[in-house]
């Protein structure tokens, strides 16, 4: 599995199981639709439980949960990002509330 699909159990180190999979076909899915990277971005950073487990977390994340100053990501949004969906079906899409990251209807 090419690093960019992979889960961030992966990543961090984490016991893992088979719901990694579907990380990686999301992934795959979003960069096949959009053709961008772009996912973490717009996630932003594992919850804080996940981090305090991850062997690796300390290389990506500070004490605070937020990536390290050598990862730059810039601040976007799923409204931004998705660029092939056009009116009602970009519509029907959930929102992610930037509040406490819920995820709501659009319409």
């Amino acid at each position: 599995m090419p690093d960019l699909y992979r889960a961030p159990e992966i990543v961090l180190g984490v016991h893992w199981n088979e719901k990694i999979d579907i990380w990686s076909v999301g992934l795959m899915i979003w960069d096949l639709f959009e053709g961008k990277h772009t996912l973490i971005a717009l996630m932003g950073p594992p919850p804080k439980d996940l981090l305090q487990r991850g062997q690796l977390s300390a290389t990506f994340f500070n004490a605070d949960g937020n990536f390290t100053p050598d990862i730059l990501l810039e601040e976007t949004s799923l409204d931004k990002e998705e660029e092939n969906l056009k009116g009602e079906e970009k519509n029907s899409l959930p929102s992610i509330s930037e509040e406490d990251g819920s995820m709501g209807s659009r319409g």
